[in-house]
């Protein structure tokens, strides 16, 4: 993680209190009574053929009006600015690192909203933000699982994780499937979608383990830009706890494997942001390519004395691999 993003992260918690303190001190021109932006929400607009689905969870607003920075803000949020008339307004959508409420960031990969505002003292003054993704972002790697799309650009594999004390066979493993939202009663994050990627885990087949049908060059002529951003997003919806594992792939043909985070069990979708940065970081001098695995398992219940597996479903919708 580059210095400047650490610095937004450990000192946010800072910049939310000096605000409260502070946010009707009395401005250099006189005014007392601030303006207020009301911003609700902000949303995502994509190119869905080229950038996949819109579905997004920015939480917080970072916020600067004539290049000054006002503060970073939970959505919705109720602004309190000292100014009146028209300005300039700059906003960087704020997101959760790894889905932990305690490390919130901007996210590099959108770009800015920019515009203008006419602010009055006392009043509220509503804005509707909508952003992309930044021109500078390449993504990497995206699959929405669409009816009509391409199929699964993920696949089953069991050959870097050895869970034979687990009693885990290859027959054990459970293969993906896309199926219609409809039959499968879910409603995915992104309303475009058709479909998502659906696995069954019940007494034979325990265990997901997935990764992308290729491995990703982060790497090319040996060389790597410190201050690359780069985030690993997924939609879930799952009876089990999902683990991401990262694995860095050497030219002698050496893996590193990284239990990088997880995604707890939830009936209702979630969207998560995981920062590689750090992982890609310590991997850069010796790793030709990287890429990932999602693993679930259902673990077996004890009833009566005996094991009991019970029926768990794994949904995955919308994941993209995008960086600066």
């Amino acid at each position: 993680m580059n210095r400047f993003r650490a610095l937004e992260i450990s000192f946010l918690s800072f910049f939310i209190a000096f605000l409260t303190l502070n946010s009707c001190r009395k401005f250099d021109n006189g005014q007392e009574v601030p303006a207020y932006i009301k911003l609700d929400k902000i949303d995502l607009v994509t190119d869905y053929n080229v950038q996949g689905a819109a579905s997004s969870k920015i939480v917080d607003a970072w916020v600067h009006v004539d290049n000054e920075f006002i503060g970073v803000f939970e959505l919705p949020a109720k602004i309190p600015v000292l100014k009146s008339g028209n300005h300039s307004i700059r906003i960087r959508p704020g997101i959760l690192l790894n889905g932990n409420s305690d490390t919130r960031c901007s996210n590099a990969t959108y770009a800015y909203y920019e515009g203008k505002i006419d602010l009055k003292e006392g009043k509220e003054t509503p804005l509707d933000v909508k952003l992309s993704y930044a021109k500078f972002t390449d993504i990497e790697f995206k699959d929405s699982y669409d009816l009509d799309g391409p199929g699964l650009q993920v696949k089953t594999d069991p050959e870097l994780f050895n869970l034979s004390n687990e009693g885990i066979t290859k027959e054990n493993y459970a293969e993906p499937s896309i199926v219609n939202i409809d039959q499968a009663n879910v409603s995915p994050l992104d309303k475009r979608s058709t479909g998502v990627m659906h696995v069954t885990l019940d007494d034979k087949k325990r265990i997901m383990c997935i990764r992308p049908v290729k491995e990703f060059d982060f790497f090319k002529n040996g060389s790597y830009n410190q201050d690359q951003e780069c985030y690993l997003e997924i939609e879930s919806r799952s009876d089990v706890n999902i683990a991401l594992y990262m694995a860095a792939f050497n030219s002698d043909g050496r893996s590193v494997l990284d239990e990088y985070a997880f995604i707890k069990s939830k009936k209702d979708w979630s969207k998560l942001y995981f920062h590689l940065t750090p992982f890609i970081s310590r991997n850069f001098k010796t790793a030709k390519k990287i890429t990932f695995f999602l693993i679930g398992y259902n673990p077996a219940e004890e009833k009566n004395g005996e094991k009991v597996y019970t029926k768990k479903e794994i949904f995955i919708d919308n994941i993209k691999l995008v960086h600066t």
